[in-house]
């Protein structure tokens, strides 16, 4: 069996897309608002006369593990209204020469059988047998039977959720994003059109080089109701 069926998606802790409704999904869109743009990542914003840049779809892409901690940290559980506006953000590399398999699992097991805590895991897909790089996804549970844990992936027309043995997320955490620390959101201002798309690796070098991209440890992120 799995570790607390009671257990919820990261998602319930955001705004929900009323175009879904009565479900309870939320997107991209619902996550990003005008503390994030300032904060964390621009987004659709009109730049230096070079148009409008999407800062998911610029060097470095995507999020690093601190501007996903950042993003709750200051643009969610900063709301006194909010229930969570208390809640604890413990970030956690995966670096194997300071964390333990027995420990990561630990930790994940805890906050799964915990009501008040949801888990976010920033994997390379690539180490499971998926198709890209970095990329998050929620957990859901844990079977001791399986060793494994059930990863709620966000890439829903991608594919779907699935089981992956803990020894294998383990390592799949435990990689390194070639720019997991680096000047956002301003950095990217920097950067001229080309750049931008750094449709070549020599282009999307310089883009590293200009948002001062420096190299950590993926791993995962657990949020907790205090």
């Amino acid at each position: 069996g799995a570790y607390s069926s009671k257990t919820k998606t990261i998602t319930s802790l955001l705004p929900t897309d009323p175009a879904y409704q009565p479900f309870a999904y939320a997107t991209q869109d619902d996550i990003f608002n005008s503390c994030t743009n300032k904060n964390i990542i621009y987004r659709n914003n009109i730049n230096n006369n070079n148009g409008i840049m999407d800062g998911i779809l610029t060097p470095p892409f995507g999020l690093s593990m601190m501007q996903m901690a950042d993003l709750f940290r200051q643009c969610y559980f900063h709301n006194a209204t909010s229930d969570w506006h208390d809640a604890q953000v413990k970030v956690q590399h995966v670096d194997h020469t300071h964390l333990t398999l027995a420990k990561m699992r630990f930790d994940l097991m805890n906050a799964l059988e915990s009501t008040k805590s949801r888990v976010m895991i920033n994997y390379n897909r690539h180490m499971v047998g998926q198709v890209g790089g970095g990329h998050w996804s929620p957990l859901a549970a844990y079977s001791p039977s399986k060793d494994a844990f059930l990863v709620m992936d966000v890439a829903k027309y991608k594919y779907p959720p699935v089981w992956i043995p803990t020894p294998r997320l383990y390592d799949a955490m435990g990689t390194t994003d070639p720019c997991g620390i680096w000047d956002y959101p301003h950095a990217q201002t920097k950067l001229n059109h080309q750049q931008r798309l750094a449709l070549t690796p020599q282009l999307y070098q310089q883009a590293m080089e200009k948002l001062n991209c420096q190299p950590a440890y993926r791993g995962y992120i657990i949020l907790t109701l205090t």
